[in-house]
């Protein structure tokens, strides 16, 4: 017969009601207090330490020279596509190298 009464009785309202504002006093309090309390006692646990990264170690870079510019001409030569070289084209590579 419980479906055939689609009504609510007046019981049921206030039981449905009272369990609703009892979900939002403790979710209020979760949010507002005990939620606060336990962030407090969390932070007081927590030690903070300062770590110094060490320098890193020094390092010597190599030298420019115009030895290692032959090297650099004889790599770029050595990739030339061989279709081109087939068909005797020729071009002009220029290339910027910034050493820091």
């Amino acid at each position: 017969m419980a479906y055939a009464d689609q009504q609510m009785s007046g019981n049921r309202v206030i039981a449905i009601i009272i369990v609703a504002l009892i979900h939002i006093a403790l979710g209020y309090a979760l949010v507002t207090g005990l939620a606060y309390e336990a962030a407090t006692k969390v932070l007081e646990r927590v030690t903070t330490i300062d770590v110094e990264e060490p320098p890193p170690p020094p390092s010597q870079a190599r030298s420019v020279s115009p030895d290692n510019a032959a090297r650099w001409a004889a790599r770029i030569q050595s990739d030339y596509p061989s279709s081109a070289l087939r068909r005797d084209e020729s071009g002009t590579v220029t290339m910027r190298i910034t050493v820091g």
